[in-house]
C-alpha cells in the first residue's frame, strides 16, 4: 500500500519577494508552532514576563508591599493566566521553565533569599503553581459549559455520563462524571475534550456542585492547598 510522502514546503512568489512558510503562527498573542508542542511560545512568555521582573526590581524599593503585590499580579502574574489551557500536558521541561519565573515573582514581593522555598509565600497570596493554574483554567471552562455560559462550541464538547438505567431526570444529571470522546491519539489527548474529563471527574464532589465561579475557585485552591 502506497503512503503518502512529505509535502515539500511552498514558497510563494510576489513580485520579487519570496514569501517562505513559517513554522510558527501568532493568533492573538499566542504562538503555534508546527507540532503544537507550545515551545515556542513558553519561550516567548519567559521572555517577557522576566522583562517585566527586571523593570519591577528596578522601581522596588519605591514601593510598599500592597502595591509591589498589585503591581507583580498585573505585569507578571497575568502572563500565566492567558491562554494558559493551551499547556495543559505540554512537554514536562518546558512547564518547569516557566514555573521558575513565578517563583521568583512571589520572591520579589516577599524579598525572599533565593535558597528560602517559594511553597509557603505563594500559599500566603493564594497563588496556584502553574500546572494547577493551567488545570484550574480547564476546570473552570467545564464548569461553566456545564452551568450553561460558556460559548457553545465548548458546551458541544463536554457530555455528561446518563445512568446505567437510561432514564434521565434533572436529579440524574449531577455534573459528576463525564463522558471522553476522544480515541487513543496522542495528540488528541491535549485537547478539550480529553482534558475535560481526566480533570474534571476527579475533583470532589463538592467543588464539581459548586454554586458560582467565585464559589467555585475558592474550593477549588482550599482543596489544592488541603494537602
Amino acid at each position: 500500500m502506497q503512503t503518502l510522502s512529505t509535502l515539500s514546503p511552498i514558497e510563494l512568489k510576489v513580485g520579487d519577494s519570496i514569501i517562505k512558510p513559517s513554522d510558527t503562527v501568532r493568533n492573538l498573542g499566542i504562538i503555534l508552532d508546527s507540532r503544537l508542542s507550545m515551545t515556542p511560545h513558553i519561550n516567548s512568555m519567559i521572555s517577557s514576563i522576566s522583562f517585566q521582573l527586571r523593570n519591577i526590581r528596578r522601581i522596588k524599593r519605591f514601593l510598599d508591599h500592597d502595591t509591589l503585590h498589585a503591581i507583580v499580579r498585573a505585569l507578571v502574574l497575568s502572563h500565566f493566566d492567558y491562554g494558559n489551557a493551551l499547556l495543559y500536558r505540554a512537554k514536562s521541561k518546558d512547564l518547569d521553565r516557566l514555573q521558575s519565573p513565578q517563583h521568583k515573582a512571589v520572591k520579589l514581593i516577599f524579598s525572599a533569599a533565593r535558597r528560602d522555598s517559594p511553597s509557603p509565600l505563594m500559599h500566603k497570596l493564594h497563588w496556584l503553581p502553574l500546572r494547577e493554574r493551567i488545570n484550574f483554567k480547564v476546570c473552570l471552562y467545564i464548569f461553566k459549559c456545564l452551568e450553561g455560559s460558556a460559548p457553545q462550541y465548548l458546551i458541544d464538547l463536554v457530555t455528561l455520563k446518563q445512568p446505567h438505567s437510561g432514564l434521565v431526570t434533572r436529579s440524574s444529571m449531577d455534573k459528576t462524571q463525564i463522558t471522553s470522546h476522544v480515541g487513543r491519539i496522542q495528540i488528541a489527548d491535549r485537547a478539550f475534550q480529553a482534558a475535560a474529563p481526566a480533570l474534571w471527574n476527579c475533583l470532589p464532589r463538592n467543588i464539581m456542585e459548586a454554586r458560582s465561579i467565585t464559589s467555585f475557585t475558592k474550593l477549588f485552591k482550599s482543596h489544592f492547598y488541603a494537602y
